[in-house]
């Protein structure tokens, strides 16, 4: 039986830095290097002005690594906003990005209607910024976004860390010049002409040897502020096998959807409507609530796995990934047949096919005598399929919706939208197919599903 593991350090969690035959550069600081004197061109919301990295000399100092393409990143802000007004004149907080101010601001511009966005933007706002920067980066090298360089009131450079580590207590203490517990970037230098120098023992005190092949998991890991989620395979180049697969805060039912891709005929991830749950603690597998809860609720429901095969094993890492986690979960899944209640899509007898109309195919939708519709036009059997999945859907994703038309056919119809609740209700969907001589009703039917139920 596997044992979950704490997550001071975990192997797959170090950042992997890979060395080439060229020199190192020699401007990359190192922990206790003095910070150089660096002029900036600075912008506080309209205000743009210049100054020098050594102008924050008597106050912590912390340049936060951002990007417009990185949620955390924009995710955080109200955080180093709160953090900064807490602290005043005693932190510095810089935002460090390559992004340019016409960049950002069209990112401000496109969340300006987004109402969980805004506290974000106004945040932003409020920060000082660095744009196009090129040089910081070349001092401190962050390897990740969102990453913190912490520099002291000496001018000393700290350490570079996770935005976890991101708090007040910290602050606190290294105002006080004591000792801080920081969740920092771990890196392991790596030869590409001798690939086993990660794993190699080096000086009087050796490292662990990391072995060839594991499997582990952690728990939740805080690398950034909206519940961040990564994803990395890696396939045999004959066999295309999975022989190695890393992923960080995954809820239960995502990690198993994606140890199972590509099983029961499937050509990626196993749908939603092909999973049965017979588990009883099937709510700790996904998340229902709404998104402002998602990180909260991440935070003691999302895992992460790692698992890397050794070289020459013509095992699937996904197969093995399936045993895993079963093992660290007590769960049995498998793939199994099943007569399950379903939608069934079908034809009736009286069902004609219509003629084109005007104008090309579209899906669009309209008011018509003060009531709202959704309107399809010149659509297809296939397409219409699609779209009644498509309702079925947003009413229960693990509802399986299955097509026994012969696809054959050209439909005009209109189907009355609820806009209070911004739906097509069932009802108004099964009247409208009525009318165009095709049902939409619920029947057993054997089908393949992954079965998980709790281990006995």
């Amino acid at each position: 039986m596997m044992k979950k593991i704490g997550r001071t350090i975990f192997v797959w969690g170090m950042l992997l830095h890979f060395t080439t035959g060229r020199a190192q550069s020699t401007i990359e600081l190192q922990k206790g290097d003095t910070l150089p004197a660096l002029s900036l061109n600075l912008q506080k919301g309209d205000s743009m002005y210049k100054g020098n990295l050594k102008n924050f000399a008597g106050k912590i100092l912390l340049l936060d690594f951002w990007a417009v393409h990185c949620l955390d990143c924009i995710a955080s802000l109200p955080k180093l906003y709160a953090l900064q007004n807490k602290f005043k004149d005693e932190l510095k907080i810089l935002v460090v990005t390559t992004n340019s101010q016409q960049e950002v601001q069209y990112l401000w511009k496109k969340f300006k209607d987004n109402e969980q966005a805004r506290e974000w933007v106004n945040a932003g706002k409020q920060m000082t910024f660095v744009y196009n920067d090129t040089l910081i980066q070349q001092y401190f090298k962050p390897p990740s976004l969102p990453s913190h360089a912490w520099i002291d009131k000496e001018q000393r450079f700290i350490a570079l860390a996770y935005a976890s580590s991101t708090n007040s207590k910290n602050i606190k203490a290294l105002l006080k010049d004591e000792a801080i517990r920081l969740d920092e970037m771990a890196i392991i230098n790596i030869d590409p002409d001798n690939p086993l120098s990660w794993i190699q023992s080096t000086g009087e005190n050796p490292a662990p040897v990391i072995p060839l092949s594991y499997s582990m998991f952690t728990p939740h890991i805080e690398f950034g502020m909206g519940g961040a989620r990564f994803l990395r395979e890696v396939k045999d180049s004959i066999s295309k096998l999975a022989k190695e697969v890393k992923i960080l805060n995954s809820p239960i039912l995502e990690l198993y959807r994606y140890a199972y891709k590509g099983a029961a005929g499937f050509r990626g991830f196993i749908p939603y409507d092909r999973i049965l749950i017979e588990s009883s603690r099937k709510e700790e597998f996904y998340f229902t609530g709404v998104q402002q809860e998602y990180p909260a609720w991440a935070k003691n429901h999302t895992y992460c796995f790692g698992l890397q095969l050794p070289p020459g094993c013509k095992e699937n890492a996904l197969e093995i990934m399936q045993t895993d986690l079963d093992r660290f979960f007590n769960l049995h899944t498998r793939i199994e047949k099943r007569s399950v209640k379903c939608f069934v899509f079908k034809k009736l007898a009286d069902f004609k096919s219509t003629e084109m109309v005007g104008g090309a195919r579209q899906r669009v939708k309209i008011m018509k005598e003060g009531k709202l519709y959704y309107v399809l036009q010149n659509v297809g059997l296939p397409l219409l399929y699609s779209t009644v999945s498509g309702v079925i859907y947003a009413m229960d994703k693990f509802k399986l919706v299955l097509n026994e038309t012969d696809n054959e056919g050209i439909v005009n119809m209109q189907i009355a939208w609820n806009e209070d609740k911004k739906e097509i209700s069932l009802p108004s969907l099964q009247t409208a197919l009525r009318a165009q001589g095709l049902e939409l009703v619920e029947e057993f039917r054997e089908v393949s599903l992954l079965v998980i139920s709790d281990r006995k």
